[in-house]
């Protein structure tokens, strides 16, 4: 098969490499990917090199199954599916990758690979924070960081469809797009400091560490709770900052996909590339500013 490999340090060293196909285990799925996302999280791993080379990348993606373990009876092959491999695990940025059970969920048909392939990573982040962890009500104040990003634009919509009061921190480019999926608040990080024009918040989703994740405690309740999805800079000392990593949930996951397919949730993909532009669509989403998602199709 061909996959995206790297086998030092920087995603500037991918090659598209010929590797065999993997096999699943009695409780896996082969997927032959259609689609795959490009997550910050993936060539943050090539540049920090957290794992042994050679590194195919890859955290979720959308595709067909090609074949299943003994142990799976709920999917067969040809069925259409949205994937996250969850944890430490990577490689959807190859033309097939194996999966467990619980990390699939069924595409509807309604919605294009591209768009499920966008879905996973930042959906269920999105969900999970909000939901699982945060445990945001109809109208509590949430305050959502980067708003506009992978994470933010999907978590605007489902604090809005929870019924919150919805802030949002971006750039001037993204204040219409941000009114229009359901922000009441929009703040122009770069013209406004968010902790003055902020009151309390109940919430907050903090998508960026350092100073502002720091400041971000300075506008929320005594009783709310910042949920930091950036696994880095989190002040131990506030009871009320919670780091958040997100899990497989075929439930929630197949929740997300009706959702989308019955227009509640709108994903946006900035633009698809073909798997020949892969080091353009890396360099898009490593330089930072995405609306929404970057996608790779086969």
């Amino acid at each position: 098969m061909k996959a995206l490999q790297a086998k030092q340090k920087g995603y500037q060293s991918l090659e598209m490499e010929d590797l065999e196909n993997p096999h699943p285990e009695r409780d896996e799925l082969l997927i032959r990917t259609r689609a795959a996302s490009i997550n910050p999280i993936d060539w943050k791993i090539l540049e920090g090199g957290m794992f042994d080379w050679p590194i195919v990348p890859g955290a979720d993606g959308a595709g067909v199954v090609e074949a299943v373990g003994e142990e799976v009876e709920d999917y067969n092959p040809g069925d259409e599916v949205m994937a996250f491999l969850g944890g430490s695990r990577h490689g959807t940025h190859a033309e097939y990758f194996t999966i467990p059970r619980k990390g699939v969920a069924h595409k509807p048909n309604t919605i294009p690979f591209e768009l499920a392939a966008a879905l996973p990573v930042v959906a269920l982040t999105a969900w999970q924070s909000l939901f699982d962890v945060a445990d945001l009500e109809a109208g509590q104040r949430v305050l959502i960081h980067a708003a506009a990003g992978g994470v933010g634009h999907i978590a605007v919509q489902l604090a809005k469809w929870r019924g919150a009061e919805v802030f949002g921190t971006a750039s001037a480019q993204n204040r219409d797009y941000l009114k229009k999926i359901g922000c009441d608040h929009f703040i122009n990080y770069r013209e406004q400091d968010f902790e003055k024009e902020i009151d309390q918040v109940d919430v907050v989703l903090a998508t960026i560490g350092g100073d502002t994740l720091k400041k971000s405690l300075n506008i929320l309740s005594e009783d709310g709770i910042l949920v930091a999805i950036t696994g880095r800079d989190l002040t131990d000392s506030d009871e009320r900052a919670e780091p958040f990593l997100a899990e497989q949930n075929p439930r929630q996951l197949n929740k997300i996909g009706q959702m989308v397919a019955q227009g509640t949730i709108k994903p946006y993909v900035q633009k698809t590339y073909d798997w020949g532009s892969f080091m353009e669509a890396y360099r898009t989403s490593a330089n930072g500013h995405v609306r929404g998602k970057v996608v790779l199709q086969w």
